[in-house]
């Protein structure tokens, strides 16, 4: 190997004294290089595998193979392929697809910020006419520009409020007075027709919610009976509930017919020690007049084709549909709607409701509603007087009832709505107690957590719950 070194160091040597002699001598010093490199080869290889050079040149060299791609191939594919690409591939895509798409969509969506911010513009403006601009949030107003110029957006409408207020301050005409006969005659003239536009809008807009306002009172005022005295009761009813000649009797307010009636009055009692009926259920003619026959005795006629009507003029404000064996039936109730019957509500039960009418539906005093809606259920009516949405007094529909109506109860024995109300003095004395169901069913009554057959006797035929008609 030091041989080796030693001609390398030899032909180095000559290359260099070479180099700086003629070109003759030049290209004979590349020769001589040449044959050095070659002999250099052969040493090399009969070092490595002890096979003489001669006969290891017959076979394909692998060294030659392998050295041959580095110092011819390996500058080419570089110099043919890497421009290539870059040439047809990247130029093109960039110039057909992306440019275009950019700007339409950066066109449009410039168009829709430029929209939103002229009229953020208008807001701080018309904010400035009305003298409103404190209120204004930049955040909110800027809430609907896109996230990266939200920033930019509530900066600038910062600066234009405090422009505003700045240049509000330090202008020497009168503030505008919206109420004066003309609040714009002190604004300069390029703006006054802004002013004049801006001071009707807002009178516009006040005089609308102004009426709405007022809808809205009055709608709710008419809810409710502006005073109440249980001893001068308007008389509202113009028109019987019901075809009287087919009922042969009448529970009593504060009975113990049915179960407890006294939700949302001053009479209720939350420990359902002392729970009242407060409303009116008629049994039709032909019924048995005993507890034990009731349930063996026919009708007489069908139950479901007795017509209900509606005692005045109103609107219908609520409907709970079910079902039963016989079909649908409703409960429901008519809000009066005259003066002096406003605040005053009609509720019935078990009502084959006429499917033309509906929530809101206008009724007149005398216009059939439905019919009975159950073969086996009582006729019945609550009616109440609303003094608030959670305070009512329940009346007798006979204390409301004109005195054409009421002739017809006269008529079958009634001298005065007294003859069909137990006073509240009289059931306080002798409290009926129910249980905590929904319904509150009278302890004893069949329904009831407790049945008593005795109750149940005494409640069905007693005078003491019921007005039997003549």
């Amino acid at each position: 190997m030091k041989k080796i070194l030693n001609l390398l160091l030899i032909s180095l040597a000559l290359l260099t004294i070479s180099c700086s002699s003629s070109p003759d001598v030049m290209d004979t010093a590349i020769a001589k290089q040449k044959q050095l490199d070659k002999a250099y080869e052969e040493v090399v290889t009969k070092s490595q595998t002890g096979t003489p050079a001669k006969a290891k040149s017959t076979e394909p060299s692998k060294p030659k193979s392998d050295e041959a791609p580095k110092t011819k191939s390996d500058p080419a594919p570089k110099a043919k392929s890497d421009p290539t690409p870059k040439a047809k591939s990247d130029p093109a895509p960039k110039a057909k697809t992306d440019p275009a798409p950019k700007a339409k969509s950066d066109d449009s969506e410039q168009s829709n910020q430029d929209k939103l911010m002229n009229e953020i513009s208008l807001k701080i403006k018309q904010a400035a006419l009305e003298g409103t601009l404190s209120e204004l949030d930049p955040g909110k107003l800027c809430s609907s520009i896109s996230k990266i110029k939200q920033f930019v957006c509530i900066q600038k409408v910062k600066i234009d409020i405090q422009e505003y207020l700045k240049n509000s301050k330090s202008d020497q005409h009168q503030p505008i007075d919206p109420n004066a006969k003309d609040p714009c005659a002190s604004v300069p003239k390029d703006a006054k027709a802004e002013c004049e536009k801006g001071i009707a809008d807002m009178r516009k807009r006040n005089e609308a919610s102004k009426a709405k306002e007022a809808a809205e009172a009055k709608e709710e005022a008419d809810k409710y009976v502006q005073s109440f005295d249980p001893n001068n009761i308007p008389k509202i009813a113009k028109f019987n509930f019901t075809d009287l000649d087919k009922f042969s009797r009448m529970s009593k307010i504060r009975s113990a017919v049915g179960h407890n009636y006294s939700y949302k009055t001053d009479e209720d009692d939350p420990t359902r020690q002392n729970c009242k009926s407060m409303k009116h259920y008629l049994i039709p003619i032909g019924a048995a007049k005993t507890h034990g026959a009731y349930s063996t005795t026919p009708h007489t006629f069908k139950w479901m084709t007795i017509k209900f009507y509606s005692p005045v003029n109103g609107i219908i404000n609520h409907i709970e549909y079910t079902e039963n064996q016989f079909g649908t039936e409703a409960n429901f109730g008519i809000q009066a709607t005259d003066t002096p019957a406003k605040g005053y509500y009609f509720d019935y039960y078990h009502i084959a409701l006429d499917p033309n009418l509906k929530v809101g539906s206008t009724i007149k005093a005398g216009q059939q509603v439905g019919t009975l809606g159950n073969e086996n259920s009582y006729s019945e009516i609550a009616v109440s007087a609303s003094i608030s949405k959670t305070k009512i007094h329940l009346i007798s529909f006979l204390e409301v009832a004109s005195d054409e109506i009421f002739n017809l109860y006269k008529n079958r024995g009634v001298n005065s709505p007294s003859d069909v109300i137990i006073t509240r003095q009289e059931r306080d004395a002798n409290p009926l107690p129910c249980d905590n169901s929904e319904a509150g069913w009278f302890i004893g009554s069949s329904r009831s957590n407790k049945p008593d057959i005795n109750f149940q006797k005494w409640v069905f035929e007693s005078e003491e719950n019921w007005f039997f008609f003549k």
